[in-house]
């Protein structure tokens, strides 16, 4: 039986540079191509900044048909723009081969489902780039609420807090068409929000741009879920502050509270005794914002074996139709229902 899957990773400043090195390190993954239009320009920067041993021996494309033409592959890894996703999946699909997608996962709803459709219609597996449930910190936050420790859920609050608008160059992704902050950034926290207590039913948000006042639309947003068993969630998005990367998220339970944070090496949980006394226990865990490593594996897994993994394609597409209902939201002053695919059994 096969257990290695041929990779190619299209893409690779950026996040796909982390996506190259995890299927370099992935047991189940071989590096057959890479691709980027920008050629030996972009292979001489990571030759630059990353270790010899990460800089992998195999074909470099400028042109991803011709890549898909000229390689034999089981999978690939979109790192493109968002813009891109789904044309490239799709003709990945066409030729029987299976797709990680990035995040964006794309500019609207419809686009998503089409995607999804089409993995469908050519009989593939589709994955998301979800990295945030690969956070060590997040997993444990994940198992600790499992767990019991905390009770009955009652909200999540998370945020996306990333400075990353300032002086971005005329050609980055983001600015043709301008991302809404929600989609761009605050996908990774809804995201989280979903992965923590499931499907909110009904959103609404409120967006600004007075940070980044040059911005088309808003780049900083506050949305609100609403659940069907009566738990409510909160994201705070800005991609215009002066502040720290941080994805702070907190998990009130009637028991006890969660905290945790991808760019922090302790999760902390603080619950109450008989006599009102509360406690803080802290769980160390491994910094990791960007697990590309175990995204890939688990990936691999999935298609060879069977393992159930938690980036399937329709749960960046359920990411797809929060954000699409925030943003709705934002322009009608309504809370709005996100529209989910219906899925067949």
């Amino acid at each position: 039986m096969k257990n290695i899957l041929n990779f190619a990773v299209v893409g690779v400043g950026g996040i796909g540079q982390g996506h190259v090195s995890g299927v370099i390190k992935a047991p189940n993954a071989n590096l057959v191509a890479v691709c980027d239009p920008k050629g030996e320009e972009i292979w001489e920067y990571r030759k630059k900044y990353f270790p010899k041993e990460l800089i992998p021996d195999v074909p470099l494309f400028t042109d991803y048909e011709e890549m898909l033409q000229s390689v034999e592959l089981d999978a690939v890894v979109l790192s493109t723009p968002d813009v891109m996703h789904l044309p490239m999946a799709v003709r990945a699909f066409e030729l029987g081969i299976d797709v990680l997608c990035e995040k964006p996962l794309t500019l609207t709803r419809e686009e998503a489902l089409e995607m999804m459709n089409a993995a469908k219609q050519y009989g593939r597996r589709f994955f998301v780039g979800q990295i945030c449930r690969f956070s060590p910190a997040f997993q444990k936050a994940k198992e600790l609420l499992d767990s019991g420790i905390i009770g009955d859920v009652f909200c999540v609050e998370s945020q996306y807090v990333h400075g990353c608008h300032e002086d971005l160059p005329a050609e980055n992704w983001r600015k043709n068409p301008p991302r809404h902050a929600t989609s761009c950034g605050g996908c990774h926290a809804i995201d989280l929000v979903r992965y923590m207590i499931g499907d909110p039913e009904e959103v609404f948000a409120y967006g600004n741009r007075l940070c980044r006042t040059d911005w088309e639309v808003e780049d900083c947003s506050e949305t609100l879920m609403k659940f069907s068993g009566g738990a409510i969630g909160r994201v705070m998005t800005s991609l215009g502050n002066i502040y720290k990367y941080s994805m702070k998220t907190l998990i009130f339970g009637t028991k006890g509270t969660i905290e945790a944070n991808n760019v922090e090496d302790t999760v902390l949980v603080y619950t109450r005794d008989e006599n009102k006394v509360i406690s803080e226990s802290e769980y160390k865990v491994d910094i990791n914002s960007h697990n590309a490593l175990e995204e890939i594996q688990d990936m691999c897994e999935a298609i060879l074996f069977g393992k159930k993994v938690c980036h399937e394609g329709i749960e960046g597409v359920k990411t797809v139709c929060v954000c699409a209902a925030a943003i709705a939201s934002i322009a009608s002053g309504k809370p709005e229902k996100p529209d989910y695919p219906v899925i067949e059994e």
